[in-house]
């Protein structure tokens, strides 16, 4: 529910010309029906695209308890996937599990170690956060990207310069291990 809300709020805040969400599979390893799920939506996306993905993703975390492949090719059907024995033959051959592990690793050289994990333009917004969070980070992103296309970045490359810019302007991420302590009192 949170992701639905948060990312709700973004589009009618700033619509399609300032914010672009992108989703990135991360799916938890104790968790045994996240990785099927996160095929069976990837799926959804591969043959009906960005707006059947959604769909499929509002009604799976709604019924989160249904997670199965009778729920995935119900949820591909209500989303518009009218070939239904060739998503299902895709389920069965793990056709859309590269992906999901591609999403997963980059998250993971990224330093994403859970969920919900968000970046706008490389900054890190880590955990559920109230919408103010995010769109305190999103004006300030979008002033930066106002300045550098007035001082010539093309716009189709504004994205890439400004996560290359935050990545590399970010502050160090320290080990954990490191920094715990232990209680003593």
């Amino acid at each position: 529910e949170f992701r639905r809300v948060l990312f709700r709020s973004v589009k009618q805040t700033y619509g399609p010309d300032k914010v672009r969400i992108i989703w990135k599979n991360n799916p938890l390893p104790f968790h045994p029906n996240a990785h099927p799920a996160a095929e069976a939506a990837e799926g959804v996306f591969a043959t009906k695209g960005n707006d059947a993905f959604w769909k499929w993703h509002d009604a799976a975390f709604k019924d989160q308890k249904s997670l199965g492949t009778d729920s995935y090719v119900k949820w591909a059907q209500a989303a518009g996937v009218t070939d239904v024995a060739g998503y299902q033959a895709g389920l069965s051959s793990h056709k859309w599990a590269d992906k999901v592990d591609k999403d997963n690793a980059e998250g993971k050289q990224v330093g994403v170690n859970g969920t919900p994990g968000f970046y706008i333009n490389g900054v890190e917004v880590s955990g559920a956060q109230p919408f103010d969070k995010f769109k305190a980070v999103i004006d300030q992103e979008l002033q930066k990207a106002q300045a550098k296309i007035a001082a010539g970045t093309p716009k189709e490359k504004i994205y890439v310069a400004m996560s290359t810019d935050n990545k590399k302007n970010a502050p160090a991420k320290t080990d954990e291990k490191e920094d715990e302590k232990e209680d003593t009192t």
